[in-house]
């Protein structure tokens, strides 16, 4: 079986600064980076490295970005043939990292991704056959993420909505999602209620279970991430990192690591350890794709905090 992502190319470029301008003012910064990203990019080659068959189709522009995209791809090992090619710019993110905290700020740009269309998508239908798991964020049309979901229940696959960047979603959306992986703003912005403590968290993810989310993932970063599924939920700590270089592709990474291990069979408990610990490495270096970690690196993280505890 496999992964299908329908998702978003980003080229981020990335300012690191020690200190975040006010409104008005200018500063110097530190160090400037282009990697290549976006959250259909970078969950994709989270859970292709974490060892799962991983297809994905979106949308490049005609430019250099897009150029640099392809080629990536097809060296990372993806069928590059579902991505297709518009007349017009590519995805841009632009990225501030405060090198202090490791946090960031982001504002994309989406350009070609929101060209890709559900008669785009209706011309892959055939990539929900055979997958296990179908993923989606918002960064593409949201028409795109509505057919998305009515395919994945069409052939019984796994519905994972990353609701990121943050949008409105209907609770006739929301209904049916298998999985859903919200940080703590975006499950803030679904419930449009700030949530000051983990006792709320857990209550509105409990809020969006009823709605009819089977499973409610709430990324916390440093606090790990909340699981609540039924009724119950439980806190998965976040593994111990003092050298926090970027939190940039974090997410995306904890989103491709999990998708890949219920693909392969793990159980909803270890899968979230698994994405965990990604996350954690991911953190530690620079950048989006390049920072993601591959499976062998995950286990002997593991491992070795494992000893550790001991």
């Amino acid at each position: 079986m496999a992964i299908l992502v329908v998702g978003s190319f980003m080229t981020d470029l990335v300012a690191r600064t020690s200190e975040k301008p006010s409104s008005g003012q200018t500063i110097i910064g530190n160090e400037f980076n282009l990697f290549l990203g976006g959250k259909g990019a970078n969950q994709a080659v989270s859970a292709h490295r974490q060892g799962s068959s991983v297809k994905i189709t979106g949308a490049l522009g005609s430019d250099q970005f897009g150029k640099e995209f392809k080629s990536f791809f097809s060296k990372e090992g993806f069928d590059t043939s579902h991505i297709l090619d518009k007349n017009e710019s590519s995805g841009i993110g632009h990225i501030v990292v405060d090198e202090k905290s490791g946090e960031n700020q982001i504002i994309i740009i989406p350009g070609a991704n929101l060209s890709y269309t559900t008669s785009d998508l209706m011309a892959h239908e055939h990539l929900f056959t055979n997958s296990n798991i179908v993923m989606n964020q918002l960064e593409m049309n949201f028409e795109v993420n509505e057919l998305s979901k009515k395919l994945a229940i069409k052939y019984q696959a796994l519905y994972l909505l990353n609701p990121a960047p943050y949008r409105f979603l209907s609770d006739e959306f929301l209904n049916g999602i298998d999985i859903l992986t919200p940080n703590e703003t975006e499950l803030e912005g679904l419930l449009n209620k700030p949530l000051k403590t983990l006792k709320d968290i857990e209550s509105a993810a409990k809020e969006i279970n009823l709605k009819g989310v089977s499973h409610v993932i709430v990324t916390l970063g440093s606090r790990g991430a909340l699981h609540c599924h039924q009724n119950n939920c439980h806190l998965y700590p976040a593994f111990p990192i003092t050298d926090v270089l970027d939190s940039t592709g974090a997410g995306d990474t904890f989103n491709g690591a999990l998708a890949a291990m219920l693909d392969q069979g793990l159980n909803m408990d270890d899968a979230i350890i698994h994405a965990n610990a990604a996350a954690a490495l991911c953190v530690m270096k620079k950048g989006a794709i390049p920072s993601i970690p591959n499976l062998k690196e995950v286990k002997e993280f593991i491992n070795e905090r494992k000893k550790k505890t001991v």
